[in-house]
């Protein structure tokens, strides 16, 4: 018997060996949590500090629900909408339209891409 801080382990060295092992590999999926987290949180820091200051609510609409990832429920609340299917419009005719307009497409383009440059 082995005591841990965890419990204790029944089992010769072997099981101790696999037992520390696990508990090791359990500490750096922490840590690989931790920094997933902090880097969720600077992306939603980035994207709230575009959506404030983009006049055309359309587009701050795009960038919560395309760049952010939020859900078109939680967007349609606070923008008004009954339900996420007019959130949903929103984004759906303002992709199209920047299929045959540069400059939005181009605008589009610039925010994804500073969005993805805060996430990596």
């Amino acid at each position: 018997m082995i005591p841990l801080p965890q419990g204790l382990v029944l089992g010769g060295e072997s099981l101790w060996a696999k037992v520390r092992d696990l508990l090791a590999e359990g500490e750096g999926r922490e840590e690989i949590r931790r920094r997933r987290r902090v880097e969720a949180e600077k992306a939603s820091r980035a994207i709230s500090s575009l959506v404030e200051r983009e006049a055309d609510r359309r587009v701050a609409i795009w960038l919560r629900v395309h760049a952010g990832g939020e859900r078109m429920t939680k967007v349609a609340a606070e923008y008004g909408y009954k339900d996420g299917s007019g959130v949903h419009q929103v984004v759906k005719r303002l992709e199209e339209r920047a299929k045959s307009d540069r400059a939005l497409s181009a605008r589009l383009t610039a925010l994804a891409d500073a969005v993805s440059s805060v996430k990596s």
